[in-house]
């Protein structure tokens, strides 16, 4: 802001003594007390340790010219109005210095009468900047007076409002809750009739998977006690019976491995384990039944990895279960690979492993990722179940998958698939991340 003085402070910046002394006796006559600069880097010096209502500057000053100091001032002191001073060869830069910001030049030699015009003007010019400054100062705070009225004003009809919309509200929510209710006994009613549908495909495929096996075990038996199965073929009927033995074992165990994780009464006997040397037994044990296959299975296990807290027998059913899916829904002649590797983890277990089982097989719709580790869930129709251990497209009682995320989850770990369609490839490819075993010594 302008200083309040009585006698208006006026800055000359010139390089001629004789113009500095002119100047300064034309403007004390007028009323202005006047200090002098040769350089534009004393007038610079000169605005920073006192206030000036007005400057002039030289255009052509030793060490920094008018131009620049004037770059400068508008920075400094943007409403302190400049005056150029120029001589005829310099006109054309003192315009081009009104348009950055000078409000008006005089040629050399002056008039006397010129610069006291000049000045004049300048700093009425200015005086009328502050005054319109103040009218706005004014009117603004006019304007918060009219807003903070209205404020109140709508402060006071917002609450009237409220209550109305609270008692709205307490209508709305009366009806919602009754709605909810409705919706609530309709939910419930769909979910006993997909209750009574789950129980009715698990009767028909668990009878299935039982009298399958018990056939062919109860017609080997029936031969053997009528003395009427040659004893070449014994031997054979045996390994039928065996065979169909433990098939009957696996699925009474699935039953009660989904009934013990649903009743948080399975028991794991865990122990350090490695587990890119369990995963690799895994293969090797399929190895016979991939070759039948003519299925190509690859394994890739990371060196040095961490080992993990496990139960050996349980974690083992996990990786036989995925690879037997992959066996099952690759047809003959594809690829299966399985995978182990060492990820990175949050602070409190950075260290993790992550075991992938890949094939390029028939793959899963996108909607169905989730559900086929949904209890009884299948791909196809039930009434279309075709069991067997790794025939195309053979299946259970649809409970392994569900047992497989109930035991990983049990280890602390996660599983999730992925399926090859979801890019227009084939395929799919499921994956467990387990907590890695710290090593002895590690901070807690």
């Amino acid at each position: 802001m302008a200083d309040l003085r009585r006698m208006p402070a006026v800055l000359v910046a010139d390089d001629s003594p004789a113009f500095c002394q002119k100047a300064r006796e034309v403007l004390m006559k007028q009323g202005f007390e006047v200090t002098t600069a040769s350089t534009g880097l004393e007038a610079i010096a000169a605005v920073r340790k006192a206030t000036y209502d007005l400057v002039t500057l030289d255009i052509e000053m030793p060490e920094m010219d008018g131009i620049e100091a004037l770059r400068i001032l508008r920075v400094m002191i943007p409403d302190v109005p400049v005056i150029m001073v120029s001589g005829a060869s310099t006109v054309h830069t003192a315009i081009s210095a009104l348009r950055q910001g000078a409000y008006d030049y005089i040629l050399k030699p002056f008039d006397a009468d010129d610069l006291a015009l000049s000045v004049a003007r300048a700093l009425k010019q200015r005086a009328l900047v502050e005054e319109n400054r103040k009218l706005v100062a004014d009117l603004k705070r006019f304007n918060e007076h009219l807003e903070e009225l209205v404020h109140e004003r709508t402060q006071a009809l917002e609450r009237s409002e409220r209550k109305l919309l609270d008692y709205a509200h307490e209508l709305e929510k009366a009806h919602a809750e009754l709605v909810n209710g409705h919706e609530e006994l309709r939910e419930a009613y769909r979910k006993l009739r997909e209750l009574d549908g789950l129980k009715a495909k698990f009767i028909a495929i668990t009878s299935h998977e039982l009298r399958t096996p018990l056939t062919a075990i109860f017609g080997y038996a029936s031969l053997a006690a009528e003395g009427k199965l040659p004893e070449a073929q014994q031997t054979k009927a045996l390994q039928a019976i065996q065979r169909n033995v433990e098939r009957l074992v696996a699925t009474v165990g699935e039953i009660t491995d989904i009934a013990r994780l649903k009743d948080k009464r399975l028991y794991l006997r865990r122990e350090s384990l490695d587990l890119g040397e369990l995963l690799a037994e895994v293969a090797r044990d399929f190895a016979p039944l991939s070759e039948g296959r003519r299925l190509s299975v690859k394994t890739r296990i990371d060196d040095a990895l961490p080992r993990i807290l496990a139960d050996r027998g349980r974690m083992l059913q996990v990786l036989q279960h995925l690879v037997l899916n992959a066996i099952r829904f690759t047809p003959d002649g594809g690829e299966v690979e399985l995978t182990v590797s060492q990820v990175a983890g949050p602070p409190e277990n950075p260290r993790r492993l992550l075991v992938t089982v890949s094939d390029t097989g028939i793959g899963i719709d996108d909607d169905k990722l989730t559900m086929i580790f949904e209890e009884f869930y299948e791909a196809g129709p039930w009434q279309h179940h075709h069991s067997g251990r790794t025939a195309f497209g053979s299946s259970g009682l649809g409970l392994g998958l569900s047992v497989v995320r109930g035991l990983v989850e049990e280890h602390a770990g996660r599983i999730w698939a992925q399926s090859g369609k979801s890019s227009g490839g084939k395929g799919s490819t499921f994956s467990i991340l387990l907590p890695a075993l710290e090593p002895e010594g590690a901070a807690a």
